[in-house]
C-alpha cells in the first residue's frame, strides 16, 4: 500500500473505502481510522459524505469489565480498490 491509494477496509460486519495514509507511527498489523466521518447525516455539514464511517467495521462486542464497547477487537483486511 502507498498513501493516496484507494483501498477496501472490511470486518466481518461491513466494509469501506477510503484513501490510505502510510506512516511508520502505525504497526504495519494495525489500522487507526479518524471517527465522526462518513455520516449519512446532512446536519453533520464538516462530516456528511467525507471519508468513511468506522462504525460500519465494528462488532458489537462489550466489555465485561466496564462495559464499554470492546472497538479493538474487530478485525479488519485491508485491499486496493
Amino acid at each position: 500500500m502507498k498513501s493516496d491509494e484507494d483501498v477496501v477496509v472490511e470486518s466481518e460486519v461491513g466494509k469501506v473505502r477510503i484513501k490510505a495514509f502510510v506512516t511508520e507511527g502505525i504497526r504495519p498489523d494495525c489500522v487507526f481510522m479518524v471517527g465522526g466521518f462518513g455520516h449519512v447525516s446532512k446536519g453533520l455539514r464538516k462530516a456528511y459524505g467525507l471519508g468513511a464511517s468506522d462504525s460500519a467495521l465494528h462488532k458489537s462486542i462489550t466489555d465485561p469489565i466496564s462495559g464499554g464497547s470492546a472497538l479493538s477487537e474487530t478485525f479488519v483486511t485491508v485491499i486496493k480498490a
